[in-house]
């Protein structure tokens, strides 16, 4: 049990930097592409901040967007594109595909356990929901199928 429960958080979290890291180059290299002066200073914030659910993707395009308006408002629109095209692509294929398979867990699940975790405990809720989820799900789990093979009755020593 302790074994899947250190694989199942070791997979959540591997998968979610995994995920931080790609988010980085893809706003590095499409900060690059448009001209926006530090694009790897700006895309390291945005790779640290991205790591918190739901509120870290929104800080993470206020230095790009500080930048560009110091340059102009066309900067502006830019960044603003560069950023929601790569926020779209993590939300639809990027998180899904690494995370959704290393955790084993429905989008509606994740969803709601940040909706509520975020309501009840704030950010650091937020951060936990996940990984908690997990243990209890891998925990339940195994007391049910430990209660099956007793034949519903837990033996006590």
């Amino acid at each position: 049990m302790l074994t899947e429960m250190d694989e199942a958080l070791s997979g959540f979290i591997s998968g979610r930097m995994f995920v931080c890291l790609l988010v980085g180059i893809l706003i590095f290299a499409g900060y690059g592409l448009i001209g926006l002066p530090y694009p790897l200073l700006l895309a390291t914030l945005a790779m640290i901040l991205n790591i918190i659910p739901f509120i870290g993707p929104i800080l993470g395009i206020i230095p790009g967007l500080i930048m560009a308006f110091s340059i102009s408002w066309p900067m502006v629109l830019w960044v603003t594109l560069v950023y929601t095209l790569i926020k779209i692509a993590d939300n639809n294929l990027l998180s899904p595909l690494f995370l959704g398979k290393r955790t084993d867990l429905h989008p509606l699940t994740v969803f709601l356990l940040l909706l509520v975790s975020g309501e009840v405990a704030g950010i650091v809720g937020m951060l936990v929901s996940i990984p908690l989820y997990m243990i209890a799900k891998i925990l339940i789990r195994y007391l049910i199928h430990r209660g099956a093979d007793n034949g519903g009755m837990i033996k006590e020593e």
